[in-house]
């Protein structure tokens, strides 16, 4: 299993969980807690766009880390939390389906699925 992590912080951003490098420690041990046999590199496999807004995924950090994932370079993305990936519930949304789409799970640091949690049925 590959990994990668994407981090994102805000314009705006509160330095204190939401600053990239909190992101990269918080995402590294939940790397190493729940996948101890995954190929993870701090040093490649993260990939960060610091003090850009949410609201557009037109974003050089996500933009390789997507090209990469569609090119099956990795099976899981990890984020701190799904307000990293955007701002824009349609457009995050448009984004999951197509990584999905090519086999990438994405994982939140809370153990959220959001494969699962978006494709969960209830009444």
């Amino acid at each position: 299993m590959r990994i990668c992590v994407y981090a994102r912080s805000a314009v705006d951003f509160d330095a204190g969980t939401s600053s990239i490098e909190q992101q990269k420690k918080y995402t590294a041990e939940y790397i190493r807690k729940n996948y101890p046999d995954a190929a993870f590199d701090p040093e490649k496999d993260v990939f960060c766009d610091p003090d850009t807004s949410g609201y557009h995924f037109n974003r050089l950090g996500y933009q390789n880390m997507k090209a990469a994932a569609l090119r099956g370079e990795y099976d899981v993305l990890v984020m701190n939390d799904i307000a990293r990936l955007g701002r824009c519930i349609s457009l995050c949304g448009m984004e999951m389906d197509d990584l999905f789409s090519h086999g990438v799970r994405i994982v939140c640091c809370d153990g959220t699925d959001m494969y699962k949690a978006m494709n969960t049925k209830t009444l």
